[in-house]
């Protein structure tokens, strides 16, 4: 009967799994572009899997069958908890950080490239985020000389339509934002 060595099985299971984490850590963006599916999770329980067996198996006189099913316990506890705790916030924090052309609208700007008939300016819009130039065009199609103040009324093609803000409204009117 053919014994294994299952500590050099938990060692190559370490490194493959560690070696395929790398690779995708450095090519992870062409993986996700070819398939669905993330091997975050499989490639982490793996690892921990493979890694807990190598140092019980290493430190203990626990049956290899126990190792193994002790092993796979603490990987699934300890990726569930990475998977929820950590990998989830991230990729929620990494989509609020977008910003999406409709939060424009109702934001007040100042044109710094006059906007001609028929054609396309640029705006200037101060926000909490930061400052942000955006291509804009004249809603009624009017003539808006640089330095006027604009109110985002659309967004169409990814240009904004704006509308000058009325002189009398200028001294209620807060700087930038909404």
């Amino acid at each position: 009967m053919l014994a294994i060595d299952w500590q050099t099985v938990y060692l190559y299971g370490l490194l493959i799994a560690g070696g395929g984490t790398l690779l995708y850590a450095l090519f992870g963006d062409i993986w996700d572009a070819v398939h669905p599916i993330s091997p975050i999770a499989v490639l982490s329980f793996f690892a921990v899997l493979s890694g807990s067996g190598y140092i019980l198996q290493s430190i203990t006189m626990l049956s290899s069958e126990l190792i193994l099913m002790l092993s796979a316990v603490i990987a699934l506890v300890l990726v569930t908890c990475m998977m929820l705790f950590v990998i989830k916030p991230l990729s929620k924090a990494e989509q609020s950080n977008i910003v999406r052309m409709n939060d424009f609208i109702g934001t007040f700007g100042e044109v710094s490239i006059a906007i001609p008939e028929q054609g396309l300016g640029e705006i200037i819009l101060t926000r909490s985020t930061g400052i942000q130039n955006m291509s804009a065009k004249s809603v009624n199609n009017e003539y808006i000389p640089s330095g006027t103040k604009v109110l985002v009324s659309d967004v169409k093609d990814g240009i904004v339509m704006v509308l000058p803000v009325p002189k009398h409204l200028l001294p209620n009117m807060r700087n930038g934002g909404k």
